[in-house]
């Protein structure tokens, strides 16, 4: 985070897991703000990647917890919310956005999933924040 700070690239610093952990992850964020929600160069992604498991309903409440705890320490930086099934499915946390500001709902475009390739033109007429992710097989490649 550091090198990035220094070098004036944007970071995201990632809670990478695939399961809901509130309390832990409301400390790691809340340690996180502290510490460089004074650089406007960073970003907060709640939850890599929600699976097909995970439901909209279930994301939002999360995100609206680690979202208030960020909030006390950094009321500015952009947090990216996850969607269900691996950020596909955008439309739906359009259908019933996050009253919040500074916030975007990611979508993570896979051109190799037919389904990532029908939402990418229905999220781009839809009048919320979003944040483009790339997913091409090396790596993935963050566009805005």
């Amino acid at each position: 985070v550091e090198a990035a700070i220094d070098e004036g690239l944007y970071i995201i610093i990632d809670w990478h897991a695939h399961q809901f952990y509130p309390e832990q992850a409301k400390a790691f964020f809340g340690a996180m703000a502290r510490k460089y929600g004074k650089y406007s160069n960073v970003m907060y992604e709640l939850f890599n990647e929600p699976t097909h498991e995970h439901f909209w309903p279930e994301i939002k409440a999360y995100a609206e917890e680690l979202i208030t705890e960020i909030r006390k320490y950094d009321p500015d930086n952009l947090i990216l919310v996850g969607t269900p099934n691996w950020d596909q499915n955008v439309d739906i946390a359009a259908a019933d956005p996050l009253a919040l500001p500074s916030l975007s709902n990611q979508f993570l475009l896979q051109p190799f999933r037919a389904d990532s390739q029908n939402q990418f033109p229905l999220m781009r007429h839809r009048n919320f924040p979003r944040f483009l992710g790339y997913n091409d097989y090396l790596g993935v490649r963050f566009l805005r």
